[in-house]
């Protein structure tokens, strides 16, 4: 995906609610990218960007929130820079099935996820 990434029309996501809508896009772009799995497991947020996910300040903070990397010092960002130099590990691919935990997924259809109408 890194060489058809400027190709791709964005997706604009304001709230943690349009993440989880959007999720089987982003997860498209996100497996179609060269060691797009370990890229997200290091940095998310930069692999989101990377793949022309453009996340609202709000947005930002709730999927931070979402995966408990608010308050951590992310050691792994060197990390993400030597899976974007490396070719992709096809005997030990990565595969993302989700952004979000799957518990805020049946928040949302519950309505118990702020800003979430019948996610």
């Amino acid at each position: 995906m890194d060489t058809q990434s400027q190709q791709v029309d964005p997706i604009h996501v304001a709230h943690l609610a349009e993440l989880i809508k959007k999720t089987p896009a982003i997860l498209k772009r996100i497996n179609a990218t060269a060691n797009g799995g370990r890229l997200f497991l290091s940095d998310p947020i930069r692999l989101l960007g990377d793949v022309r996910v453009v996340l609202t300040p709000e947005a930002t903070v709730a999927l931070e929130e979402a995966l408990g990397l608010r308050d951590v010092n992310n050691p792994l960002h060197q990390l993400y820079d030597d899976f974007k130099r490396d070719a992709p590990d096809a005997k030990y691919p990565v595969v993302i099935n989700g952004i979000v935990p799957s518990t805020l997924h049946h928040e949302s259809k519950h309505g118990t996820v702020p800003g979430v109408v019948d996610a």
